[in-house]
């Protein structure tokens, strides 16, 4: 089996991890291409999604981050720390061709502070991986 991975990060040795396990590091622009995040919501402090494979093969491990950034009321005069963050969520199921998986954040955003401002939350996948079978 041969397995193609997104990674987003700076691999200096991705020529031979791939040579030695058979993996391929693609863009995150082709990876968008492959999975991506549907029907986000945030109701009731729970945040979940749908993870969509559009690929020819079945992902799995799929690494997500999910953010809550903080827009202030006053944006020319934002406090000094931001209440906004992030997460990163492994899900370690496969999903197969043409099909999508229900996520769940394990923590939803932070109450809005007194002095106002909102949350926007994003979702976005950071990592997963794809079974090529041989000859594919």
């Amino acid at each position: 089996m041969r397995f193609r991975s997104l990674v987003l990060a700076l691999t200096c040795c991705a020529g031979t991890a791939a040579a030695a396990d058979q993996t391929t590091f693609v863009s995150p622009r082709v990876a968008d291409q492959e999975v991506s995040v549907e029907n986000l919501a945030v109701q009731g402090g729970v945040t979940t999604a749908e993870l969509v494979n559009h690929a020819n093969h079945p992902i799995h491990d799929i690494v997500v981050v999910v953010q809550y950034k903080y827009q202030w009321p006053r944006e020319f005069a934002p406090g000094k720390e931001s209440p906004g963050h992030g997460e990163v969520v492994t899900i370690p199921e496969t999903v197969q061709p043409g099909g999508s998986y229900a996520f769940r954040a394990p923590d939803g955003p932070p109450p809005t502070p007194a002095h106002g401002g909102h949350f926007d939350t994003v979702v976005r996948v950071i990592s997963f991986d794809e079974v090529v079978p041989p000859g594919a």
